[in-house]
């Protein structure tokens, strides 16, 4: 199934991306990672101190750790409607055809909206 995703999202993700100036961001969340493709990417596109991305499954986590464990991400098991990060922690926050699966949209945007800086 993965494979079916990367091959249809991925180029979509990638599309969006190009919208973006291809500048340095401090730090960048992508939520719903799946085996790690479009994380991967963004490490690849963009410039940042920390990316980090996080699945609510655990072996989606597994899978992206394994896949991508040699490049400058972290994998974190999370779920979008409550996390743990400090309020304006991510100056640049990705969810790729992903939303539909969060349990509670508002409380999901609220967050991303919490943890996301100003800028």
């Amino acid at each position: 199934m993965m494979k079916l995703w990367n091959k249809v999202y991925l180029p979509m993700a990638k599309w969006c991306l190009s919208f973006l100036p291809a500048k340095q961001f401090h730090r960048i969340l992508d939520i719903g990672v799946g085996n790690g493709a479009t994380t991967y990417y963004l490490s690849q596109r963009f410039k940042a101190e920390a990316i980090i991305g996080i699945d609510i499954s655990e072996k989606a986590i597994e899978q992206a750790k394994r896949l991508h464990s040699d490049h400058m991400i972290t994998f974190e098991r999370a779920n979008i409607e409550k996390t743990d990060y400090p309020s304006n922690s991510f100056d640049l926050i990705c969810a790729f055809q992903n939303h539909f699966h969060w349990s509670n949209l508002q409380r999901s945007l609220l967050e991303i909206r919490r943890i996301l800086t100003d800028d």
